[in-house]
């Protein structure tokens, strides 16, 4: 009735005593736990020292050291667990077999039974048809009461523009949304008239190295209202009609260039599968100051996997105090 001194059922491990099955064993046998170590058994047909013999020889020892569980710490193949499993419910002994998490970069694995089989549906961190119509519903009205709120901002913003250097109030440009498909996002316009065409000759000035992340300090094509308007993220608020239209979302990966696909690695293109956002976690982690191409995609791939109502409130609570601290805003 009381097993033991320890008050624990003595147990074999059935083990190659390698890193992973010694992590096992020290759960197993942890202070305080279930069981009490009655002796190794091997898994191979050699026997490591100290073991009591082979997986094959296993009813025997069962018997010999009056063991109760029998723990299992690597996998085995069909004719081993066979044999351990029939040596161990006829001695009517508990059996634990190692249940090894699966692991694989950008899949979310979740278990499905069919019949009495289990199996890993393995599928991609997307957003459910719920959580999309959720998300939708609050981009709408986010959107309408930015513009609608906002409004004396825009003609303000607007007028200084105009008279700040010629050329017109708003900059269009093709990025990649969700899928990699192309749009037309909006901002309010900071740079020069050819901006664009300069931009080549200034790579060398871009302190990430990397042309994904081009962001330059003190960039020569931005004009006197447009730092500042950079400083304070305003050049981004006609994004809210990209909002409305459906090609973006508050919050979410900030969009890239279709460009930028040719030096993608496959795991870098799972950050398409958002809409792009006015803001995100890229955002409010120092914006220009992450300079790795690897923690942006992390990054968005943690929201992206993660994601939930609160993360995208969390987010816009978390992009004004960004905003205000202007770290990595040039």
């Amino acid at each position: 009735m009381w097993p033991g001194t320890r008050g624990a059922a003595p147990a074999l491990l059935v083990t190659d005593r390698q890193e992973s099955s010694l992590q096992l064993e020290r759960a197993v046998l942890a202070a305080g736990g279930d069981y009490s170590l009655a002796g190794y058994v091997s898994i191979g047909p050699r026997n490591f020292e100290g073991s009591l013999g082979s997986i094959w020889d296993l009813a025997d020892i069962i018997d010999a050291h009056h063991v109760e569980t029998v723990v299992v710490c690597e996998h085995l193949n069909d004719q081993e667990i066979t044999s351990v499993r029939e040596a161990s419910l006829a001695a009517g002994c508990q059996l634990l077999y190692p249940a090894r998490a699966v692991k694989i970069a950008g899949v979310r694995p979740a278990l499905v039974w069919h019949q009495d089989q289990p199996f890993f549906e393995l599928g991609a961190p997307v957003l459910k048809a719920s959580a999309v119509i959720l998300k939708r519903i609050v981009d709408i009205v986010g959107a309408t009461l930015g513009l609608v709120l906002l409004s004396p901002v825009f003609l303000i913003i607007a007028a200084a523009v105009r008279l700040d250097s010629p050329g017109p109030v708003y900059f269009t440009q093709d990025r990649a949304g969700l899928g990699g498909r192309r749009f037309r996002m909006l901002k309010f316009r900071t740079m020069r008239l050819g901006a664009d065409a300069e931009k080549h000759e200034l790579a060398h000035l871009n302190p990430s190295g990397d042309s994904r992340l081009f962001k330059i300090p003190h960039d020569p094509r931005v004009t006197r209202l447009g730092a500042l308007l950079r400083r304070w993220s305003l050049d981004e608020l006609p994004q809210c009609w990209n909002v409305l239209w459906g090609d973006m979302s508050l919050v979410g990966p900030r969009p890239f260039f279709e460009a930028d696909f040719a030096t993608y690695q496959d795991h870098h293109f799972r950050r398409l599968d958002a809409k792009p956002g006015i803001t995100g976690l890229w955002q409010v982690s120092g914006r220009s100051s992450v300079v790795d191409f690897e923690d942006v995609v992390y990054l968005d791939r943690q929201y992206i996997e993660q994601w939930t109502f609160w993360l995208d409130v969390s987010i816009m609570a978390r992009t004004l105090p960004a905003v205000v601290r202007r770290t990595g805003a040039y």
